[in-house]
């Protein structure tokens, strides 16, 4: 018999991820590779949507549940759960109707282990529920610590094993723990593209260059560098459109492919300030939201890619992308996105003083010259094949097979 395992994403985007989602891309990807081989019998929760619900429908090794909630009555009661939570605060996600629902649900489907992307709080609630399941909470980000010890020890008491999605987010799962006294049971679960998808490995037609020069009103004769991602100060978009600025170079535009937030957000402050920046340069091109199928096209049009974040980036998988369809990176020492290019692959920038000229000099290096352009972009390829989905699923499989 096939091992249940459960996987409780959270509430904001769907399985399949037709909003986008990097956590929702990557599980796709696991649910793809489950279905190839055969393995578990995956139960995933997602937040309802007509789109994904009518693609989950083909799926036989995996049952997708849709959780519908009326958003004005589950406003109401995650309203006046939070007020309690917060008076009180010993109580977890009193008035959550969303996990409500599941662990409510899922006593149906007796599983041998529940997975919960994040969302550290959803283990106090499962943990009640299933005490004799196995819980692993698999962390995309840096904890985040709970307003009070109670909360955090509890999390961490509930917790049977952490998954980091590199050796900075396991170091950082390691000092939350000690934080509280508590040790952590931490394993490294590196991410993965999907490396099934064909559009990786195919080079650009020029049908598919013109199309998507007019519909992104580029220039075919430039050249292009790439950022693709969240259009948020955390990271980096303004510094990297000054670096791009200082180089004077004529002959590339810049594409920043990405909006705000996800599929359907609005330009915030932010996006408008970089954007007025940018008001007398022809040769910095925003796509706003894009689908990932054109993003790969871009990726393939384009020289290199930049991605120049100021935070702590968890692992990066808009480093890897690039690197899979043959572009070396240009990126910042930044968290756990120092794992996934080699230096025969990358040139990366220290965040100091000197980040924006730094990051000019290395632009320019990649920009005026093809050949080791070329070079480092052979060694991304062959360095992101250490990184592909059915890599990911076996480190998925040990794993599971481990506890």
């Amino acid at each position: 018999m096939l091992k249940r395992i459960a996987i409780i994403i959270g509430k904001q985007f769907p399985i399949p991820p037709v909003n986008g989602g990097a956590i929702e891309q990557l599980l796709y990807n696991l649910i793809k590779e489950n279905e190839l081989h055969d393995d578990f019998k995956l139960i995933v929760y997602s937040p309802y949507n007509k789109e994904a619900e009518s693609i989950s429908l083909s799926l036989k090794n995996s049952k997708i549940i849709y959780i519908k909630t009326d958003k004005f009555h589950a406003r109401v009661k995650d309203i006046i759960g939070g007020v309690i939570n917060r008076i009180c605060k010993r109580f977890y996600y009193f008035g959550n109707t969303y996990i409500n629902k599941i662990s409510k649900d899922l006593k149906n489907y007796s599983p041998d282990i529940i997975i919960v992307p994040n969302i550290a709080i959803y283990t106090i609630k499962l943990k009640k529920k299933f005490s004799t399941v196995p819980i692993i909470l698999h962390y995309h980000n840096i904890p985040k610590p709970l307003p009070t010890n109670f909360l955090n020890r509890k999390v961490l008491l509930s917790i049977n094993h952490f998954w980091g999605i590199s050796k900075f987010i396991c170091n950082e799962i390691n000092k939350y723990g000690n934080k509280y006294g508590i040790p952590t049971n931490s394993s490294i679960f590196y991410n993965c593209f999907d490396s099934n998808d064909p559009l990786y490995d195919t080079p650009i037609t020029e049908v598919q260059k013109k199309i998507i020069a007019h519909k992104y009103k580029l220039n075919l004769n430039n050249k292009f560098i790439i950022y693709a991602g969240r259009v948020q100060p955390y990271k980096g978009v303004k510094e990297l459109i000054e670096a791009f600025i200082a180089t004077s170079l004529s002959n590339y535009n810049l594409i920043i492919a990405g909006s705000s937030f996800f599929k359907g957000s609005k330009d915030d402050d932010y996006m408008i300030s970089i954007k007025e920046l940018c008001k007398n340069n022809n040769n910095i091109i925003f796509t706003g939201y894009i689908k990932h199928s054109e993003l790969l096209l871009l990726y393939h049009l384009s020289n290199f890619a930049v991605i120049p974040s100021l935070w702590e980036e968890p692992f990066a998988l808009t480093c890897l992308e690039p690197m899979a369809c043959a572009k070396p990176v240009i990126i910042s020492d930044s968290g756990g996105m120092i794992e996934v290019p080699d230096k025969e692959s990358s040139i990366i920038v220290k965040r100091n003083a000197d980040f924006i000229p730094n990051l000019t000099l290395a632009i320019n290096k990649l920009a005026k010259d093809e050949k080791l352009c070329i070079k480092m972009g052979k060694a991304a390829y062959n360095r992101s094949r250490l990184f592909t989905s059915d890599i990911y699923y076996k480190q998925f499989k040990n794993l599971i097979n481990n506890e």
